[in-house]
């Protein structure tokens, strides 16, 4: 058997063939307490992944509002590697916020190809101001690892 979805009768199924195949969600993280944003920035969610060899991986990150901003202002948030603002920033977006505006998303996405434990961290702040990242039991705010396969 060369890769999943070859297999014919008779085949053995073997370890190697099994390494191989999608592990699925490996890490996640939630929550349903707000998070009150500042011009500091602050890691919101973090997920780990130690991979048995090359392995590919998606990294999500999701929020479904940040609102209640005290002014005009810029909310930024960053996939990043490392904790504390160490690391580095894999991904980042910066959303406009006015005073009178309701709310917006956060969605992150990022796949990637890793070989050793590593660590993601969603980090967030505002230009200015303050803001926060509304959540609940019914939206909570969710980062996860999920496995595809190896490399």
């Amino acid at each position: 058997m060369t890769a999943p979805g070859d297999f014919t009768a008779g085949d053995v199924l073997q370890a190697s063939d099994m390494n191989a195949l999608p592990r699925g969600v490996v890490d996640f993280a939630d929550t349903t307490t707000d998070v009150s944003l500042s011009t500091s920035g602050q890691d919101v969610l973090s997920v780990s992944y130690t991979p048995t060899g090359t392995r590919r991986i998606m990294v999500v990150f999701y929020c479904g509002q940040v609102d209640s901003p005290s002014t005009t202002m810029n909310f930024v948030g960053q996939l990043r590697t490392g904790a504390g603002g160490g690391g580095s920033a894999i991904q980042a977006a910066i959303t406009g916020l006015s005073s009178s505006a309701t709310s917006a998303i956060c969605s992150m996405m990022h796949y990637t190809t890793i070989s050793s434990a590593t660590t993601y961290v969603f980090r967030a702040n505002v230009s200015t101001g303050t803001a926060r990242m509304n959540t609940d039991s019914t939206k909570p705010m969710q980062m996860y690892i999920v496995d595809l396969g190896s490399a």
